[in-house]
């Protein structure tokens, strides 16, 4: 994520695409450590819920429900208000708590608050294409549309 557009960087094989984050200074961040110095990197609520918001960019929910499993058990109350009040974005939030009530951890107390006086609306998991074909469930709890696919996938990576 970064502030202001940007080109691609290619490193051999490898090219880095970069997202434009309009509000990036808002974002949470810690100072990591580097080989010649210090660096500004975004905390893991606020890197989890960006994340998130561009999974389609990113690898869909297969990648999300991966990094969020890692993440999970460093993450903190503080940090996931933080990360959301900067955000600012219900639909992401009820996606993300939705993930995160299903993984062994469970993270998704903070984020079930932070909904509590906010208006939601019904959500699909994943913003891609709309879903055919298959059945839809719906979780009332967090307002969202998934698949029995998609939750299995999500059980299985837990």
């Amino acid at each position: 994520m970064v502030s202001r557009k940007r080109a691609q960087l290619k490193v051999g094989r490898l090219t880095v695409d970069f997202t434009v984050k309009t509000e990036a200074g808002r974002t949470p961040t810690v100072q990591a450590r580097g080989g010649v110095a210090a660096y500004r990197v975004s905390t893991r609520e606020a890197t989890l819920l960006d994340l998130m918001r561009h999974s389609k960019d990113v690898g869909g929910l297969e990648a999300f429900t991966r990094v969020a499993k890692d993440f999970a058990p460093s993450m903190t109350d503080q940090g996931l208000t933080e990360a959301l009040d900067a955000m600012a974005q219900t639909a992401v939030a009820q996606r993300v708590g939705f993930v995160l009530s299903h993984l062994p951890k469970k993270r998704h107390k903070q984020v079930e608050r932070w909904l509590a006086d906010r208006r939601t609306r019904r959500e699909p998991l994943e913003r891609a294409a709309p879903i055919t074909g298959e059945s839809v469930l719906f979780s009332p709890e967090w307002s969202i549309e998934y698949t029995p696919r998609q939750l299995e996938l999500i059980k299985e990576l837990a």
